[in-house]
């Protein structure tokens, strides 16, 4: 873990949180901020890592391919995304993005999930609910075992 971490683009702490977004999370959670240096902290950032998450989760409906890639693009981006191709199938759609950090980016985060969802001994359901949409038997395609 590295509490100061500080990205090419700007983003800062533990979960690389943008300085206007940590901002604009912070108000409309009523959470304590007072500029970038706060994000160093990871009693400030991590608060405002996981607002900023629940607050894509419920923007984009729990649909997490496209939570983390407003995570990491931002949410402007991914509205933009998805207004260009409103009917692809969400493989498809990561696969065709122009960022390659984010088509990149999100495949391990839903692989990480994966791996969580393991050792903690429940269902794989992330990914297959993601990538797999509609299917009813998607997450039994999934098997993990020691």
């Amino acid at each position: 873990m590295q509490p100061d971490a500080l990205s090419p683009a700007g983003a800062r702490g533990l979960l690389q949180l943008m300085p206007a977004t940590a901002g604009a999370v912070a108000r409309r959670n009523g959470l304590p901020y007072n500029g970038r240096g706060d994000l160093m902290d990871p009693a400030v950032n991590i608060p405002l890592g996981i607002a900023h998450l629940a607050e894509l989760q419920e923007r984009f409906d729990d649909q997490w391919i496209f939570v983390a890639a407003a995570y990491n693009a931002g949410i402007n981006a991914v509205n933009r995304w998805l207004d260009d191709r409103p009917r692809t199938d969400p493989d498809v759609w990561l696969e065709t993005l122009p960022f390659f950090e984010t088509r990149d980016y999100v495949p391990r985060v839903l692989a990480f999930a994966t791996i969580y969802e393991w050792q903690l001994q429940r269902p794989p359901q992330v990914l297959a609910t993601n990538i797999l949409p509609g299917r009813t038997n998607a997450a039994a395609r999934f098997q993990c075992s020691e």
